[in-house]
């Protein structure tokens, strides 16, 4: 028996496609898959399926079933590559923003999905206790979190534009780390928190970690109108907040906290915005001490991916 991972990436196809694949209801796809040799992962970027197979024809079965059309799209991993890319992605090392660990809590709510609709085979369920234990040595053991003092230096950037937090509105756009771990603090100082993500699952995960509530991406234009603050954490390669989302005139301030930065600087043509300039050497600060922490956590991988070969000696592969 083999143990095989059906990877796709959003970026492989269109964004419509990829959603098109996209389980919104997890247990849909064990009343097709009911044996409990196979388990689905999904995150805003990707959906992945990994399954014990006896042969190869089991694998185009699989993608015959589910993603048929764009089956040359997904990336396969075997056995203990299989292992290693599950272990890299809980880690906070396998996506291009180092760090984040929203992945752990969908890889433990997808474990518990699967358990929750199948008699999940044994070593389905190892494999992905054995991952999220990755996630706690590397959130332990390395910087691959960032650095505490970056989020103090945002904060208080932020801060000095409010005299008090008590009743105003902050919009958290996204789910990246720096992005919940300031509007956490924020909520502390008597903000309402709203938690807007193209994924609403996200959201709702998101909102109930930094005790704020979560809204419908579509609703997002809407919410900015009454915000005084906007949060942008998301982890896209381009602008997600240009100035069509914002009514003019729009007394907000803006604090871009994507890696990547995703706010689109003309915003600041709109009167009454403000974008927080200050903070950006701060956010690229953050993401070159994650970089450096990368070979401590591939270390952590190996070793752990090292315990499951001498606990199962791979006899089901």
């Amino acid at each position: 028996m083999r143990l095989v991972c059906l990877s796709l990436h959003h970026i492989k196809i269109p964004y419509a496609d990829f959603l098109g694949f996209y389980f919104k209801n997890p247990a849909e796809f064990y009343r097709l898959f009911s044996d409990g040799k196979t388990i689905l992962f999904q995150s805003g970027t990707r959906i992945e399926v990994y399954a014990l197979v006896e042969e190869e024809k089991e694998i185009d079965d699989i993608l015959e079933v589910l993603y048929n059309e764009r089956r040359k799209e997904f990336l396969i991993y075997y056995d203990e590559k299989a292992v290693e890319h599950l272990m890299r992605l809980v880690g906070g090392i396998e996506s291009k923003v180092y760090g984040e660990t929203y992945i752990p809590r969908l890889v433990k709510s997808s474990l518990d999905c699967a358990e929750k609709n199948s008699t999940l085979h044994p070593f389905l369920k190892s494999l992905f206790k054995g991952a999220l234990k990755v996630s706690q040595r590397a959130w332990n053991e390395t910087n691959i979190g960032g650095s505490p003092t970056v989020e103090k230096l945002v904060l208080s950037s932020i801060q000095k534009e409010f005299q008090t937090f008590e009743g105003r509105i902050v919009i958290l756009l996204g789910a990246g780390l720096l992005g919940r771990r300031i509007a956490k603090k924020i909520r502390k100082l008597g903000a309402e928190i709203a938690v807007a993500h193209r994924h609403f699952d996200i959201a709702k995960l998101t909102a109930a970690e930094v005790g704020g509530r979560s809204i419908l991406y579509r609703d997002l234009m809407k919410a900015v109108e009454k915000a005084d603050l906007l949060i942008c954490a998301t982890l896209a390669s381009h602008n997600r907040l240009t100035p069509d989302m914002l009514i003019q005139p729009c007394n907000i301030t803006i604090a871009d906290v994507s890696p990547f930065g995703n706010v689109d600087p003309e915003v600041t043509k709109i009167t009454g915005v403000k974008l927080l300039s200050s903070i950006r050497s701060a956010v690229l600060a953050n993401m070159e001490i994650e970089k450096n922490a990368v070979p401590d956590v591939e270390n952590i991988v190996k070793e752990e991916v090292e315990k499951m070969r001498k606990i199962f000696k791979w006899r089901y592969l």
